[in-house]
C-alpha cells in the first residue's frame, strides 16, 4: 500500500529529536519501530549518549543558533516526526518556588516551535506529527496560537506565500499533562506534553503501551524494579538479569552502573530526613521511600541532603554512615523505564542528570503508538529494543567495592541554620542563625521566631531574650509539670549550649565536642524532652497570649521556652 509521497506503510517513519538529552523521547519512538535519524543538544554527555544508543554521529550544537536563522532550520533533515524537550529549569516550581526568570525558557520553547512551523508549512513537507515536553508549569507561558510574526518568521512567511498574521502553530486543545505512572512507568512523574498529529483535532487519544511484562500490572512500583535487579552489593556472576519492564535478559556481568556503593554519610541522610518529615512549610514525606508505590519524581540534581532526594535503606548492614543509600544510576534508569541495555556516558553525576532530565520512554512509546494508529501504520506488539549490551567506550560505574566513609562532610563557613522541633498547629517555633524575615546572612547571633502558615506567605513573630522570663513564668504557673520541665531543660539542654561562635563552629563541622552540642543535636534533644511533657493537648487560654493565635499546641509553648533559653545562652 502506498501513502503520501509514494512511501509504503511498511517503511519506518523518521524522527528528529531536538534538545534530545539522553534520548528517552527517541527511545520510546524507536520501540514502536520509528527510525531515529538526528538529535541536537548542546551538552556533550547528552549528545554522546544519544549517538551511542542510536548509532549516530550527530554533532554538539546550540539550539538557540536556530532562533533567528531560518536558513539553518532549512538545513535540518526533513522528518516525519519532530520531538523536543526544551530545558525546563526556569519553569520548575523547585527553582526559587517558581519565581525564576522565564525568559530563556520561553526563547527555547519558541525556537522549537519555530522549527516546527517551517518544517510543517514548507513546500512538499513530509511532517506528520510533532511533540514537545516540559514541566507542567510551562503551560502557563504558552500562547493558544503562534503567528509567523510571533515566531520571528516574517521574511520566511513572505517568501513562502504566507502572511505575517497567519497561524503557524495552533496549540488549542493540544496541551496535556501526563503522569508517567499511568503508562506503566514505576514513577510518579507529571510532565506537560504539547503536540499535534497533522490532520486530527486536539491532542491524540493515548493508550498505555504495555509490553509482555507489564500487561497484568496496574501500577508498577519501586519494588518491581528492585526485585528484578540484583542487589547493588551482589557479587559478579554470569547469572541472567531480567529487565523489570521489557522482555529482555542479559548476563549480570553486562549490567552497568549498578554494582557500586551509594551509601550516604549519616550527616547527609539526617538532613534529608529532617527536610522530608519536618519541613518548615511543606508537607511530610516518607523516609526512607515507600517502595510499595511508584517512585517519586527523579530529578536531575543528585543532592543527598535534600528534600527531593530518593533514599532507600541500604542492603549492607551498617549503622550511621552508609545505613541509607540513594538509587544507583541503573535503578534510576529503570524507574524511568529505560531498558537495562541502554547506556549513559559520563561521570556519575552526569549520568544521573541525563536520567533525571529524560522523557520516560514508555510515555513516549504511547505517543508513538498514537501516531501509528492515526496514520494506519502497523502496531508493534513487542518493543524494538537492544537486546545485547555493548560497553566499549563507556565509563562503567561498577566497582563491587564497599564504600569507606573517611571524610565526614563539613558545611561551608557561615552556613545558615534554621530548624524547629515540631511542625504542629500549622506553625513552627524556629531557631536560626540569621534573620529569616530578611533572608539575611549568618551574623553571629542566634534568633528565635514563630512562623504561622505555609508556603511563601507565612507570618513571622520574633522573640528576644526579654521574653524568656515571661515564657518561663507562664509555664511554671500554669502547668503542673511546668517546674519539672524547666528544670530538665536547664540540666539536659541549656548546660550543653556553647557560645554563639562555638555553636556555629560545631554546626559547620557537624560535630559536638567537650560536652557541648551542635545545633542539630540541640533541636533533637529539645524534641525528645518536649515530647515527654506535652503531647497533643492545646495550651491554656492565658498561655496563648504569647502567640498570635488563640489556639496553640502545648508542645509549641514548651519548645518556645527551650529554644529561647538556648538562644540566650548562646548569645550571652
Amino acid at each position: 500500500m502506498k501513502i503520501k509521497n509514494g512511501r509504503s506503510k511498511n517503511t519506518s517513519l523518521s524522527v528528529m529529536d531536538l534538545y534530545c538529552g539522553a534520548g528517552g523521547f527517541s527511545e520510546g519512538f524507536r520501540q514502536q519501530g520509528f527510525d531515529i535519524v538526528s538529535g541536537i543538544d548542546h551538552w556533550m554527555p547528552a549528545i554522546e549518549t544519544f549517538n551511542y544508543n542510536f548509532d549516530l554521529e550527530c554533532k554538539r550544537r546550540e539550539m538557540l543558533d536556530f532562533e533567528k536563522d531560518h536558513l539553518a532550520i532549512e538545513s535540518l533533515p526533513d522528518t516525519d516526526v519532530i520531538l523536543g524537550s526544551p530545558p525546563c529549569v526556569s519553569f520548575s516550581m523547585s527553582n526559587r518556588m517558581g519565581s525564576a526568570d522565564k525568559s530563556l525558557g520561553l526563547r527555547q520553547m519558541q525556537t522549537f516551535l519555530r522549527i516546527v512551523a517551517i518544517k510543517k508549512h514548507k513546500k512538499n513537507s513530509i511532517l506528520k506529527a510533532w511533540f514537545m515536553e516540559n514541566v507542567p508549569n510551562a503551560a502557563l507561558h504558552l500562547k493558544p496560537q503562534y503567528r509567523f510574526l510571533d515566531l520571528g518568521l516574517r521574511s520566511w512567511a513572505r517568501d513562502n506565500g504566507y502572511k505575517n498574521d497567519d497561524i503557524a502553530v495552533d496549540l488549542r486543545d493540544r496541551v496535556k499533562v501526563l503522569n508517567a505512572k499511568d503508562f506503566g512507568v514505576p514513577q510518579e512523574r507529571k510532565r506537560l506534553f504539547v503536540g499535534e498529529i497533522l490532520g486530527i483535532k486536539g491532542f491524540p487519544q493515548l493508550s498505555s503501551v504495555r509490553y509482555n511484562k507489564l500487561r497484568n500490572v496496574d501500577t508498577p512500583s519501586v519494588t518491581v524494579v528492585k526485585q528484578a535487579l540484583p542487589s547493588p552489593n551482589a557479587q559478579s556472576s554470569k547469572q541472567l538479569v531480567n529487565d523489570p519492564i521489557y522482555p529482555i535478559a542479559i548476563p549480570r556481568t553486562k549490567l552497568t552502573d549498578h554494582f557500586y556503593d551509594t551509601g550516604l554519610y549519616k550527616a547527609h541522610w539526617l538532613d534529608a530526613k529532617y527536610l522530608k518529615q519536618n519541613h518548615p512549610y511543606m508537607g511530610r514525606m516518607a523516609f526512607p521511600e515507600n517502595e510499595s508505590r511508584p517512585s517519586r519524581t527523579i530529578v536531575a540534581s543528585r543532592f543527598a541532603a535534600a528534600r527531593e532526594s530518593i533514599i532507600y535503606r541500604s542492603e549492607r548492614r551498617r549503622k550511621g554512615d552508609g545505613e541509607y543509600r540513594m538509587p544507583t544510576v541503573r535503578e534510576a534508569a529503570s524507574l524511568m523505564s529505560f531498558p537495562i541495555t541502554y547506556q549513559f556516558l559520563g561521570a556519575e553525576n552526569a549520568k544521573w542528570k541525563l536520567v533525571g532530565n529524560a522523557v520516560s520512554p514508555l510515555v513516549s512509546a504511547s505517543l508513538a503508538n498514537s501516531v501509528l494508529r492515526v496514520l494506519d501504520y502497523p502496531i508493534k506488539r513487542n518493543p524494538e529494543v537492544r537486546r545485547h549490551v555493548t560497553v566499549k567506550g563507556i565509563s562503567n560505574l561498577n566497582t563491587h567495592k564497599k564504600k569507606v566513609f573517611k571524610k565526614p562532610p563539613n558545611r561551608n563557613p557561615g552556613a545558615r541554620f534554621r530548624r524547629h522541633p515540631f511542625k504542629d498547629g500549622n506553625m513552627t517555633v524556629t531557631m536560626s542563625n540569621y534573620d529569616i524575615e530578611k533572608s539575611g546572612k549568618y551574623d553571629g547571633r542566634w534568633r528565635l521566631s514563630v512562623m504561622y502558615g505555609t508556603g511563601k506567605d507565612f507570618v513571622i513573630q520574633k522573640f528576644d531574650a526579654r521574653s524568656l522570663n515571661q515564657i518561663e513564668n507562664t509555664i511554671r504557673n500554669t502547668y503542673e509539670n511546668g517546674p519539672c520541665f524547666i528544670k530538665e531543660v536547664a540540666i539536659k539542654v541549656a548546660s550543653r549550649v556553647p557560645d554563639a561562635e562555638g555553636l556555629q563552629r560545631r554546626y559547620e563541622q557537624r560535630m559536638s565536642k567537650n560536652y557541648k552540642l551542635e545545633p542539630v543535636q540541640l533541636i533533637e534533644s529539645i524534641q525528645k524532652l518536649v515530647s515527654r511533657y506535652a503531647n497533643g493537648e492545646l495550651c491554656e487560654p492565658d498561655s496563648c497570649s504569647l502567640f498570635l493565635r488563640e489556639r496553640v499546641p502545648k508542645k509549641q509553648l514548651y519548645s518556645l521556652y527551650a529554644l529561647a533559653l538556648v538562644c540566650k545562652k548562646a548569645n550571652r
